[in-house]
């Protein structure tokens, strides 16, 4: 769905990947089939747009342990 949502959006002209196998690049290729449903939902999709830099920015987040 990320990869179909930076391709649906008119401002993106290129969209460039990184992947850790043949079977990594195979699955996003295939992805690419659901760019309608994607285009379909983007407006939606766009009404998670997250600004507050404290949340997006994991410099930001405070230390804590994980156990």
């Amino acid at each position: 769905m990320c990869l179909n949502f930076a391709l649906a959006n008119k401002l993106i002209d290129k969209v460039v990947i990184g992947v850790d196998s043949l079977t990594n690049l195979d699955d996003n290729i295939k992805s690419l089939r659901d760019i309608d449903k994607v285009k379909g939902i983007y407006s939606k999709l766009l009404e998670l747009k997250e600004n507050d830099e404290k949340i997006i920015l994991p410099l930001n987040w405070e230390n804590e342990k994980l156990l």
